[in-house]
């Protein structure tokens, strides 16, 4: 918590480039990676907590069956910190960043999906 306020506190007094229409493109990519991840998550420990053997999350900050803490809070804490990391890097950064979070993204939702975990409303 100290953290985040001290990460509120420095986003407040940085100053960052004009965020431009290819930055909200690429942080809604960003977020809807997040999303998608959520979701596939979601389902992997509840079929974990289930008691089936064979699935486990990988994150170990969630934990096998979100025993460390819920997806929900998670990925909400990461969204909400990356927008505001986002919001005060000037660029190159910003877009690293935003291409950094979509690779892993990308690559963890890859291996959901590939084990079964598709994206369900």
């Amino acid at each position: 918590m100290k953290s985040l306020v001290i990460l509120m506190f420095l986003a407040s007094h940085a100053s960052a480039d004009k965020w431009t229409r290819t930055d909200t493109a690429f942080e809604a990519i960003t977020l809807l990676s997040l999303a998608i991840d959520h979701n596939q998550t979601n389902q992997i420990v509840r079929d974990a907590n289930m008691q089936n053997p064979l699935v486990e999350e990988a994150n170990p900050l969630i934990g096998g069956q979100g025993q460390n803490i819920s997806p929900d809070a998670y990925f909400l804490m990461v969204a909400l910190v990356h927008v505001t990391v986002a919001a005060v890097l000037p660029q190159p950064y910003r877009r690293i960043s935003q291409l950094a979070i979509i690779a892993v993204q990308t690559h963890a939702i890859t291996h959901n999906w590939s084990a079964g975990y598709e994206f369900k409303f």
